[in-house]
């Protein structure tokens, strides 16, 4: 859906819709939060599932959006996956470089005792090997999406077992003793969530087809569009949970909600857009984005292992350096559209 030939107002149009689409995933980030809180349910499996789920918003509201581009809308399907890839998996690099390292910049040292959140981060190691050996061909199938729902219910299932304690029965700030009172009536607070989860849908389809006319004109890498632009922007509701974050020196919840953000971009928001049309991977995804995933996930590993329970400001500039190191060579190698032939 394109309201006019001019580059630039489209541009201006998409970049407000982005921007839009953040606003309404933040604003089912907060209802989803309230709800689950006046439910009393556990905040450490809310953290890794729940809160990873509704912060991804935007990537599945860009999925479900290229599901119905494709099928009704006339989308071009490589174009459309390649923007799908961008947009998760720029959203786990922003995250697992950018923003990790500098929350441990921030913190300076964080000790990571949670016995879980270590398994999480060795799962999520697994994940990328073997979303990398589905990948070889360039293409998701719908089988590999089926497979990857799959391992998303593993998940859910491995993470229940560990985190099944009810909030009730865990310790409760002295902030939170107080039963959660609800702004609005509960039927007015599900008709909020249902409505911005409505409007996400629209805005998804809406940035996809701009996005898909951009390409066109200006013969640039829509995996990179995703990545740096779409990508970016859709990360901030986990950029407002890190700063929180910080400020409550909540390094588990951090933690937990950008790992468990990656794992459901992958297990999830692909395995929906694969399942629904499959997706093509450009050259620059496959050889670029994927491996530099997985080296930043083995050095995230690889310090946990020699050192423990302790992270800290020098991992956290490493993983920044290196990030940085990333766009550059992104941009520089990997812009044009004939990059992701």
């Amino acid at each position: 859906m394109i309201l006019t030939n001019d580059i630039w107002l489209n541009g201006f149009l998409g970049l407000a819709a982005v921007i839009a689409l953040v606003f309404a995933a933040r604003l089912v980030v907060e209802r989803v939060s309230l709800l689950t809180q006046y439910f009393r349910i556990s905040e450490t499996f809310v953290s890794l599932t729940l809160l990873s789920i509704t912060g991804n918003l935007p990537e599945l509201g860009i999925v479900l959006s290229h599901t119905l581009g494709v099928h009704v809308g006339g989308l071009d399907l490589q174009t459309s996956s390649g923007m799908v890839m961008g947009v998760n998996i720029g959203s786990n690099l922003l995250q697992q470089g950018l923003f990790l390292g500098l929350f441990l910049i921030m913190q300076n040292k964080v000790l990571f005792k949670n016995q879980e959140l270590r398994h999480s981060l060795y799962i999520y190691l697994a994940i990328n090997i073997f979303l990398i050996f589905l990948s070889l061909d360039h293409w998701l199938t719908p089988l590999d999406g089926a497979l990857l729902l799959f391992g998303f219910f593993l998940y859910l299932a491995w993470t229940y077992q560990h985190y099944k304690t009810p909030l009730s029965k865990q310790p409760i700030p002295s902030k939170a003793k107080k039963k959660t009172k609800l702004p609005h009536s509960l039927g007015q607070e599900f008709g909020i969530l249902f409505g911005a989860l409505f409007t996400l849908c629209l805005l998804g389809w809406y940035i996809l087809g701009t996005t898909e006319w951009i390409v066109k004109e200006i013969a640039v890498d829509s995996s990179l569009v995703g990545a740096l632009s779409i990508g970016v922007a859709a990360s901030f509701p986990e950029l407002a949970i890190l700063l929180e974050g910080v400020q409550q020196k909540r390094a588990n919840l951090v933690i937990g909600t950008l790992l468990g953000s990656n794992i459901t971009h992958i297990l999830l928001a692909l395995s929906l857009g694969a399942l629904s049309t499959g997706l093509y991977l450009p050259l620059s995804m496959l050889y670029w984005d994927l491996p530099f995933m997985f080296f930043l996930t083995v050095i995230w590993v690889t310090w946990m292992y020699y050192n423990k329970t302790k992270m800290n400001w020098v991992l956290g500039g490493i993983f920044s350096v290196l990030y940085i190191i990333y766009i550059l060579l992104r941009v520089y190698y990997f812009t044009l559209a004939s990059s992701s032939l």
